[in-house]
């Protein structure tokens, strides 16, 4: 998660034509035995909204 705030702020003053962020379906399918690897893959999400 880090990695991925680092990345947008380094890039929010770039004119970009394109940002691609990959994340997975885990965020919306039940995982409990990979609850981390889906709260990341949900907050990769929410980011991707947001910009």
């Amino acid at each position: 998660m880090q990695g991925t705030l680092t990345l947008v702020n380094q890039l929010e003053d770039q004119n970009l034509d394109f940002f691609v962020l990959y994340s997975s379906l885990a965020s919306v399918i039940d995982g409990i035995a990979q609850f981390e690897y889906s709260a990341a893959n949900a907050f990769q999400d929410a980011v991707a909204y947001s910009i």
